[in-house]
């Protein structure tokens, strides 16, 4: 293969090590003092995907009058570009270590622009607290960083720590949708009507669940914890909340914040056209499924730490439900 400019070697060794994995690439070429250094950055740059696959990169010449003879030796570890995912927003980060943590991998990989390093890093060690991983039953994460001179990008190998083992959380998974489809057929029966479904829901929830805080296992934080053991804290109540909901077809969200100084999670739905607040916890606790029922601002202290970007207005009240629900 002859080759006449550095970006033509760049090239073709990108494709030999992406597409071939070729341990020695050889070419003949006119340019004199090939420096590796820079040929591996604008690889990487070309393919950033390769810098968490190529341990090393070296090169030989013999001279042949005008042209030269260039073999280069590549060192590769386990990692396929196919592992590697190029990430430049945080939210890409979340839903593929979301993607993981659901398969239960145990690795994933990423690489970015060094301007970005430190975003994917926060994102990163984020989820430990992430409501949607909690289901997926991580209890850490513990990113390694590769951070090359040559190169404009970082590499970063994180690894994901579970509570369980993938067969139990496997279980855990099926048992959980089971639950949710028995619920999500009694709130059918209810009605045609969303407020009917999730008036039952609630009333469900305040007859079944109770509160637990302090479990051997944690599963309390959880929707397993709700949904099949029946004891959960605010977050597992919340989680539970929005995966039944979901399948019912009703706009749900998780809402976290705070309640007397101490960390809070809470649902938004969307029934009758309106977006409002519900509180299963307090619900549960007070044994009422209408209690902060259609709630727009609460006034018992609590701040609202998420962003929901919806306006909050309720057309349908307490009053409007039970005098509905007395007519039946």
């Amino acid at each position: 293969m002859i080759l006449r400019t550095l970006n033509e070697v760049v090239a073709y060794l990108c494709k030999e090590i992406n597409h071939n994995r070729k341990r020695e690439i050889s070419f003949v070429s006119s340019l004199m003092n090939i420096d590796i250094a820079e040929v591996y950055g604008r690889v990487v740059s070309e393919k950033p995907e390769l810098l968490l696959c190529v341990e090393t990169m070296a090169s030989s010449v013999i001279c042949l009058s005008l042209w030269n003879n260039y073999t280069v030796t590549v060192t590769y570890n386990d990692v396929y570009p196919s592992f590697v995912k190029l990430v430049d927003t945080e939210y890409q980060v979340k839903s593929m270590l979301l993607e993981a943590a659901d398969a239960h991998r145990k690795q994933e990989y990423f690489v970015c622009r060094k301007s970005d390093s430190a975003m994917v890093l926060s994102a990163i060690k984020s989820i430990v607290t992430s409501p949607e991983h909690l289901n997926s039953f991580v209890s850490g994460v513990q990113p390694s960083v590769l951070d090359r001179a040559e190169s404009e990008y970082v590499g970063i190998i994180v690894r994901l720590m579970y509570s369980c083992d993938y067969r139990t959380a496997k279980e855990r998974k099926n048992q959980r949708n089971k639950e949710i489809n028995r619920i999500v057929s009694l709130a059918r029966s209810a009605g045609i009507e969303d407020w009917k479904k999730a008036y039952e829901v609630l009333k469900f929830c305040v007859n079944n669940w109770e509160y637990e805080l302090g479990s051997a296992t944690g599963l309390e934080f959880t929707s397993y914890g709700a949904l099949v053991n029946k004891r959960a804290v605010c977050m597992g109540f919340s989680l539970a909340v929005c995966a039944i909901f979901k399948e019912l077809g009703i706009p749900c969200k998780y809402i976290c914040g705070t309640k007397n100084n101490e960390g809070h999670a809470w649902n938004m739905i969307y029934v009758m056209g309106g977006w409002f607040y519900i509180d299963v916890t307090d619900a549960i606790g007070m044994k009422d499924p209408l209690f902060h029922w259609g709630v727009t601002c609460f006034d018992d202290g609590r701040t609202v730490i998420t962003e929901h970007g919806q306006n909050l207005v309720c057309h349908c009240d307490k009053n409007y439900i039970m005098s509905a629900v007395n007519r039946r």
